[in-house]
């Protein structure tokens, strides 16, 4: 009975620890499958998170490109709306000054032709006093060789040598006054031929340059890129600056009128000297005429002798 009792107990132990066996491990395996499955699911979160993660990032990236770009924008359009209001204000500065100069260098050439119209007047003025002067001078003349005479024909030789020298005179001053005239209109139409061509030159060189002026405008009103700007600026510039200088150049060129001037100078001294031989031979001959009548004696006791042939 008692080793039936222990057999059965041996048996019940057996038994008992093979159940405990299958036991852990079916439980050792449910572990597993419960851990695998943990596993899987945490890496299927962080799978999730890294995919939520990496979407708010490309978010944030593109919402930082955007507010980049968008400023990038805005500080390209304060700088073209800056460099264009700084360019319009040059611009119509350039112009202002442009209309100033033309306007300056215009009343410099109506005072300069102001000034020889005065000049001329002096002149005429001067001319007209010493004329004067020369006529008193040949009637006191006239009045001493009146004064010399004895004979009717001393006397007529005195009035026939007055004559001849007063027509001589006349004949003189009436070649040298169109000579003056003819110099004057010549220099007064030359003159005004350059003028006409400064002015041409003025207005081609301001058609020109408000032409490049508001190229400027146009590029502003086409939003143009402030670098592209820029560069239209700075070409800007050299064209206006090679543009000026020619027109400057161009100008003094127009404006040299001496060596024209002075082939009119030597076309009216010419004339001037004609007239002033033709005098002196008819006095020449006038005094021989009247020296005859005089036997050759014949002293004046003034001055008024070489004022006969006088050349004003």
């Amino acid at each position: 009975m008692k080793k039936y009792q222990i057999v059965t107990g041996l048996a019940l132990i057996v038994i008992m620890s093979g159940n405990a066996v299958f036991a852990s491990s079916a439980n050792k395996e449910a572990k597993s499958v419960e851990r695998e499955a943990k596993e899987t699911e945490r890496e299927a979160k962080m799978s999730n998170k890294k995919a939520e993660v990496g979407e708010k990032i490309n978010a944030k990236k593109v919402e930082v490109g955007e507010k980049i770009t968008n400023k990038k924008n805005q500080i390209e359009t304060k700088k073209v709306s800056i460099m264009c209001n700084h360019a319009n204000k040059s611009m119509t500065r350039l112009k202002e000054q442009s209309k100033k100069r033309k306007e300056l260098n215009t009343q410099k050439l109506e005072d300069r032709l102001l000034k020889v119209e005065e000049n001329r007047t002096v002149r005429d003025e001067k001319l007209k006093s010493q004329r004067q002067k020369r006529d008193e001078q040949r009637d006191a003349f006239y009045v001493a060789l009146n004064l010399k005479a004895q004979t009717d024909e001393q006397y007529t030789a005195v009035e026939t040598f007055k004559t001849l020298v007063e027509d001589a005179v006349e004949t003189r001053r009436a070649s040298i006054d169109e000579a003056t005239v003819v110099f004057r209109e010549a220099v007064d139409a030359l003159v005004e031929s350059k003028k006409t061509e400064v002015e041409k030159l003025y207005y081609n060189y301001e058609k020109e340059h408000n032409t490049l002026i508001d190229s400027v405008q146009s590029a502003c009103d086409e939003n143009t890129s402030s670098s592209d700007l820029k560069k239209i600026a700075k070409d800007l510039n050299a064209e206006m600056k090679k543009n000026r200088e020619q027109f400057r150049n161009e100008v003094q060129q127009t404006k040299k009128i001496s060596p024209e001037i002075q082939e009119l100078v030597t076309v009216r001294k010419d004339a001037v000297q004609d007239a002033i031989d033709l005098f002196k031979e008819t006095v020449d001959v006038a005094k021989a005429d009247l020296l005859e009548a005089f036997n050759g004696e014949l002293e004046v006791d003034s001055k008024t002798e070489a004022e006969a042939a006088n050349v004003k």
